[in-house]
């Protein structure tokens, strides 16, 4: 018996939902997240006191998933909670930041 094959409408729901998760990740990390037009795909920055992960508007759901979690490699994750598979996405092992 064949096993039904993954549709590209489900892999779809899959990103945007990882997306909303990376993106509630930030927010309880207290960073800011900003969509803008800009040249390059954004970044992790520190102004204003504050942390902000701005991200080019026209990146794809999968190019913005990227983009997240390079900025969360940066970041202390020790003090919340990481779903295991973004925890595994970023790397981080027993919530202790790599150097």
């Amino acid at each position: 018996m064949r096993r039904p094959t993954q549709t590209n409408s489900d892999e779809t729901m899959r990103e945007a939902l990882l997306l909303q998760q990376l993106e509630a990740l930030a927010e309880r990390l207290g960073v800011k997240v900003r969509y803008g037009s800009l040249e390059g795909s954004g970044g992790l920055c520190r102004y204003g006191g504050a942390t902000h992960l701005i991200l080019n508007q026209s990146l794809s759901v999968s190019e913005r998933i990227e983009a997240f979690v390079r900025a969360l490699r940066q970041l202390d994750l020790g003090a919340v909670f990481v779903a295991p598979k973004i925890r595994e996405m970023i790397g981080e092992e027993d919530g202790l930041k790599r150097a």
